[in-house]
Order: C-alpha cells, then sequence, then structure tokens
C-alpha cells in the first residue's frame, strides 16, 4: 500500500531527500521536539550523576552540544553523519 506521509526523525527525513530530489519534501515545521533524559540504578553514586550534570551543563554552555547536533544535522545530508568538517 502507499501512504501520504510518515514522520521520522529529521536526519533521517533530509538524508531521505538528498537521494531522491523532487520525489519527497520535509514539512518546514518541526511536529514536536523530544526531550531525552538519563536514568541510573539506584546504586550509583550521586557524586557521578552530579559529575556528568555539571559536564552536559557546561557543554551546553559552551557551545559542544549545538557543534556536536550541527555535525549531524550536517551529514545527514551529505551521507557524513558525524564527519568532521
Amino acid at each position: 500500500g502507499y501512504v501520504d506521509c510518515w514522520m521520522a526523525d529529521v536526519q533521517s527525513l533530509d538524508r531521505l531527500v538528498a537521494q531522491y530530489p523532487g520525489v519527497y519534501r520535509v514539512f518546514a515545521d518541526n511536529v514536536m521536539t523530544v526531550d531525552l533524559g538519563v536514568a541510573f540504578e539506584n546504586s550509583y553514586e550521586g557524586e557521578y550523576v552530579k559529575n556528568l550534570n555539571t559536564v552536559l551543563f557546561d557543554m551546553d554552555r559552551d557551545g559542544t552540544i549545538e557543534r556536536i547536533v550541527d555535525s549531524y544535522k550536517a551529514g545527514a545530508t551529505t551521507g557524513r553523519q558525524g564527519a568532521e568538517s
């Protein structure tokens, strides 16, 4: 059968559009955003979680996370996900 549309992560759709120019297009706006979290077993020490939170906060503040995400976004259309530019 056929479908009129489907949803997937943006990187996958961008790659599909790049592979088949003129056949598919991606809706201009995000349909939804997803917040992800990290879960630990109760046996993990609090200091480990605190250190991870600190590192993630620092990476967000100094732009590291944005650079990583941008690298994967660019890779989705070139077929080189995560490739260094």
